[in-house]
């Protein structure tokens, strides 16, 4: 990414697809961030920016380390980011790009789903996990059992005559 691109940005502030942390991240709340990221559209996180927009730039030689143990501890099914860096006025900023997830969902090492709304994560609500699950192809709801029903509540002729119908052999 080139340096204008990258200033184009911060400038633009935090957003859906934007995530501003300073280097002294935390690592469980980064990798939420990544999960809510991974759940949600995709975006970047730009490590060494303030909330305000102010690049502090990273010091850490071992950060590209951190996030990719980060990427593989913290966030289940794990997955591995895009990893750049960029000089702004001699302090280094790392681009960190995380695509919309291909196995979602996603979650933290503590068993937490997030998805990204605006500018912040949030833990993912029943409706939007199902969704989530739901889209995975995860579901199948031809498999789960319906609630208040027996056996007796089947029509053994409706089932007999399927069964002769799309399962009848040539003799």
């Amino acid at each position: 990414m080139l340096i204008n691109e990258l200033l184009d940005i911060i400038n633009g502030g935090e957003n859906f697809y934007i995530e501003f942390k300073e280097e002294k991240v935390n690592p469980k709340d980064l990798g939420e961030e990544i999960v809510a990221f991974a759940n949600s559209e995709g975006g970047t996180i730009l490590i060494g920016v303030s909330d305000d927009g102010k690049v502090t730039g990273i010091t850490d030689k071992r950060i590209e380390e951190t996030i990719i143990n980060i990427c593989r501890i913290n966030v289940i099914p794990n997955i591995i980011p895009n990893f750049e860096y960029v000089t702004i006025e001699d302090k280094k900023v790392v681009i960190l790009g995380i695509q919309k997830g291909l196995s979602k969902p996603y979650s933290t090492v503590d068993n937490k789903y997030y998805i990204r709304v605006g500018t912040t994560k949030r833990i993912a609500s029943r409706e939007e996990l199902l969704r989530l699950f739901d889209g995975n192809g995860s579901l199948h709801y031809d498999i789960s059992p319906v609630p208040n029903t027996s056996i007796r509540d089947l029509n053994i002729d409706v089932i007999r005559e399927y069964y002769f119908k799309y399962n009848s052999f040539d003799l």
